[in-house]
């Protein structure tokens, strides 16, 4: 289970290098290459933020309760805005009003059933990075492709509920139970396009991921993809960057040129590019500075102890 780490670290240290430049204009022509503080944040340089902070307070609720439940982890993730558990710093300093909302309604009714946002205007993308729990826990597994939306909503449902998180959060986890699985980056989106997603949702919500199902995301221009926080935009782009470098470097630094939401981006960049290279593929002067590397290799140690009982 060596894809843990890869995929940890490589969230981690895209969303610390994004962090630094989040909601910058883009910038194709002078893109930066080096981890610096944040520009857009009173952090230190390599902090990363609330996409790994959320993946950590997701994966110590299954390490701790051994199944996926949907309450524990909102229990979690209060702790994490409340506490400031599962942060690369002592303080909370990003969070998306999506994920904000939904956890104050929940520390005020304690529904796990109600608290996610319904409206498909709100589907942001912060919701992507805690679908990798699903990839740990079932890597092995021969789950039913049912079974896994009911998990998958158990996770999403609690800030993002409504059909187009769903089926966002779906193809991320098929692309990167593909790549765990052996395959190259490439075929990897084939299969994507291979799948009848009609099973399980409407065309409706289908049509709006038409560019990464039905078309061919390798040639479109990067500048034409909406730099937003939108969960859409997010796959799109990721993909794009993906399908057009061979490297964890190369995509972290395209990731960060779209400008707005390069958090996000780039901590969805990283997840990808890490499984696909691996964490020793990360530049060195990138991992050192890093915040909460041992926490980090705690949390991928123990989590792997859970799922090998």
């Amino acid at each position: 289970m060596k894809f843990i780490k890869d995929g940890l670290f490589g969230l981690a240290i895209g969303e610390a290098f994004g962090v630094q430049l989040d909601m910058e204009s883009s910038d194709f022509s002078n893109p930066v290459t080096t981890m610096q503080d944040s520009r857009a944040y009173d952090c230190p340089i390599g902090s990363f933020s609330d996409d790994t902070s959320m993946l950590l307070a997701s994966m110590d609720s299954f390490i701790k309760s051994k199944e996926i439940n949907s309450k524990d982890i909102l229990d979690a993730l209060c702790d994490w805005i409340n506490k400031n558990a599962y942060s690369s710093t002592d303080y909370l300093f990003d969070i998306s009003k999506t994920v904000r909302i939904s956890l104050m309604d929940y520390w005020k009714n304690k529904n796990s059933e109600t608290c996610g946002i319904l409206e498909e205007d709100k589907q942001d993308a912060s919701c992507l990075s805690r679908v990798f729990l699903l990839n740990m826990v079932y890597s092995s597994s021969n789950i039913s492709d049912e079974k896994l939306i009911d998990e998958l909503k158990k996770v999403i449902r609690i800030t993002h509920n409504n059909e187009i998180s769903f089926l966002g959060c779906f193809i991320a986890y098929k692309y990167m139970k593909y790549i765990i699985d052996g395959n190259n980056p490439k075929y990897a989106l084939t299969l994507l396009k291979r799948y009848n997603y009609k099973k399980y949702f409407t065309d409706y919500s289908i049509e709006k991921y038409k560019r990464i199902l039905f078309d061919d995301i390798k040639t479109i221009k990067l500048e034409s993809i909406d730099n937003s926080s939108n969960i859409v935009s997010i796959l799109e782009s990721v993909l794009f960057i993906i399908s057009n470098t061979d490297n964890y470097k190369d995509a972290i630094i395209t990731s960060n040129m779209l400008g707005n939401a390069n958090g996000v981006r780039s901590s969805i960049t990283g997840l990808f590019a890490g499984l696909i290279y691996s964490e020793k593929s990360i530049p060195k002067e990138w991992n050192i500075v890093l915040k909460r590397k041992d926490y980090l290799n705690k949390m991928s140690r123990k989590i792997k102890q859970v799922l090998s009982m």
